[in-house]
């Protein structure tokens, strides 16, 4: 039986208690529920438009790529599932046709002894972890194709220790299958993770974007982090398992992976900031090759309005630094993103029109930089 079937059983088992039940609406979303059992469910669209300059060596090419399309069209289901802390939630993705996440949370009694069982985005870089549509920006960095772990089966233990004190701290460590969405390929040894979160203000920072509820008390978190595994895929998309450039699809044994990252996020009215530096060891078992990628971003938002109260409270300006070395024994050859964004927020993040700008830069080996320029204008909304 695949996981799209075992999707719909567990979902239909969940819901028949609960759809006997009159349904509360909400914006956005319909909450069905019972004592025991609840289901919040959500439909999330993303429209994007695209200007695009490819990277060029000379003078700009006249022949840009313009794209309308539906970037994102998205069913969430998530809440209760029957037991006292046992949680659910699954998310469908329809233009790529994948099933995103299935997970169950188990929150106990103590706030640090807490489990997650399935697939879901796991909790290693939070520019991934942060929901596309709780973003500053229409895209993510050129950082997290490099980095990011994306989504994975496996297990999760995780919780907060010392809550209001100077070491409040949060930790997640995960067990997982280290192939990537739907498990697909072949892995010698499973991925491990684990993530420890200094929450130096004495409150813990969800993972989203832009401080849009103008925080009067400050939210700050500095994480270290690290993952190891070793099979056949160098780089993880909601695709699944892939690679990064230079490499193909390889053997369960053949490429073993170690990264580590630091992190700090911080939010506080109206203004936001978060980054991320990694790196990455990629070690070829077969030709004996290893490649060290550093990267990562930093990026800032503010809302003009928490300080000139006569501009609209919507509206956040935001800018973003990204860089990559994929080979950091090279001396020409690396990646370099600024990206300035805008944001209209119409309902926080459940309704927002975002437009920016990028101007990237590939050096080349003998010292060149290929020049690209990316516009994109979104609206990403849930009914």
């Amino acid at each position: 039986m695949n996981l799209y079937r075992c999707q719909l059983l567990i979902l239909v088992f969940l819901h028949l208690p609960v759809l006997a039940n009159e349904p509360e609406y909400s914006w956005p979303g319909l909450d069905v529920s019972t004592e025991h059992f609840s289901a919040e469910i959500k439909l999330r669209a993303q429209l994007r438009h695209t200007i695009e300059e490819p990277p060029s060596l000379g003078p700009t090419d006249p022949n840009k790529i313009r794209e309308s399309r539906v970037n994102r069209s998205r069913i969430k289901i998530g809440g209760k599932a029957g037991l006292t802390g046992l949680t659910y939630y699954t998310e469908y993705d329809f233009p790529s046709h994948r099933l995103l996440d299935l997970r169950f949370t188990l929150n106990t009694t103590r706030d640090w002894l807490n489990f997650r069982l399935g697939q879901w985005k796991v909790p290693y870089n939070r520019e991934r972890v942060d929901s596309s549509g709780k973003q500053q920006f229409a895209d993510r960095s050129i950082a997290n194709r490099w980095f990011t772990l994306d989504r994975q089966r496996g297990a999760l233990l995780f919780g907060r220790i010392g809550s209001g004190s100077a070491f409040d701290s949060s930790y997640s460590l995960g067990l997982l299958e280290g192939a990537g969405r739907n498990g697909k390929g072949e892995v010698d040894t499973p991925m491990w993770l684990a993530r420890w979160d200094w929450n130096i203000t004495g409150a813990e920072l969800a993972f989203s974007q832009s401080d849009t509820d103008y925080q009067e008390n400050p939210g700050g978190v500095l994480s270290l982090l690290t993952a190891s595994y070793r099979g056949s895929y160098t780089a993880f998309s909601s695709a699944g398992g892939g690679s990064l450039p230079g490499y193909d699809v390889g053997t369960e044994d053949q490429y073993r992976v170690r990264q580590y990252a630091v992190e700090s996020a911080y939010q506080f009215r109206g203004f936001s900031w978060q980054q991320e530096y990694h790196t990455k060891t990629i070690s070829d078992t077969r030709s004996g090759r290893k490649q060290k990628v550093h990267g990562g971003y930093a990026q800032v938002g503010f809302f003009p309005h928490g300080r000139w109260t006569t501009l609209p409270r919507q509206l956040e300006f935001a800018l973003r630094y990204a860089h990559v070395d994929p080979v950091s024994s090279a001396d020409h050859d690396s990646e370099t993103e600024v990206t300035f964004g805008v944001n209209w927020f119409f309902s926080g993040h459940d309704n927002k029109l975002s437009f920016d700008y990028t101007d990237g830069r590939e050096r080349q080996h003998d010292g060149r930089d290929a020049r690209y320029h990316i516009i994109r204008l979104q609206w990403d909304f849930h009914i």
